[in-house]
């Protein structure tokens, strides 16, 4: 089985989207605060690399 692995959307692009802004000023978002709060959150995480990596396999399939 082959798997292929895309990037994941940045929270620009995520903001950008025509579904997300319509669903964001149905529920009274500010894209301006969620932004900066979503950044500000992101700030306190670790950064991708330090995390430890996790091998995760589809139930039923066996690696060597």
């Amino acid at each position: 089985m082959i798997w292929i692995a895309y990037p994941e959307p940045t929270l620009d692009e995520m903001l950008s989207d025509s579904i997300i802004q319509a669903v964001m000023a149905a529920d009274h978002v500010d894209p301006r605060t969620l932004r900066a709060t979503l950044r500000q959150v992101s700030n306190g995480l670790p950064h991708p690399a330090q995390l430890p990596t996790v091998h995760v396999q589809p139930a039923g399939m066996h690696l060597p």
